[in-house]
């Protein structure tokens, strides 16, 4: 699978707020990684050779985790708090706040956040994006 670097922190939200969305978050400090796919409303993590669910999604910008997870330490309720802190640095960078978003890399998997299709085109791929999905916004 091709994972593409979202370079500019402008365009992270195009890719984590995206209905279809399949996207890993490397944090610079530590290098540890968490990949995420959103299916049919709901945000799921590769665990144990299959998908967990981790919380829920709504196309109108908000990201809603399960607080079901005992183990603070576990791989899935760390999960949790990486894209918690992701989801911070975008509404940050949104309102134009200073924001810590260099502070990790964000790559997504080669595929259109809103419809799920291939992206083939460079300007697609640098947003995450494709250009009729980019249009309708």
């Amino acid at each position: 699978m091709n994972k593409h670097i979202v370079s500019d922190p402008t365009d992270w939200a195009g890719v984590i707020y995206s209905r279809h969305a399949a996207f890993t978050m490397v944090s610079c400090a530590s290098r540890q990684h968490y990949s995420y796919t959103y299916d049919r409303g709901g945000i799921y993590i590769p665990y144990a050779g299959t998908f967990r669910r981790i919380g829920d999604f709504c196309p109108e910008n908000w990201i809603t985790l399960h607080r079901h997870m005992t183990n603070n330490k576990s791989y899935a309720r760390r999960a949790q708090r990486a894209l918690s802190w992701l989801d911070a640095q975008v509404k940050a960078v949104q309102a134009g706040e200073p924001n810590k978003a260099l502070q990790a890399t964000l790559m997504h998997h080669g595929k259109c956040g809103k419809c799920g299709r291939p992206l083939s085109n460079p300007e697609s791929i640098r947003r995450g994006i494709g250009p009729i999905c980019m249009a309708r916004l």
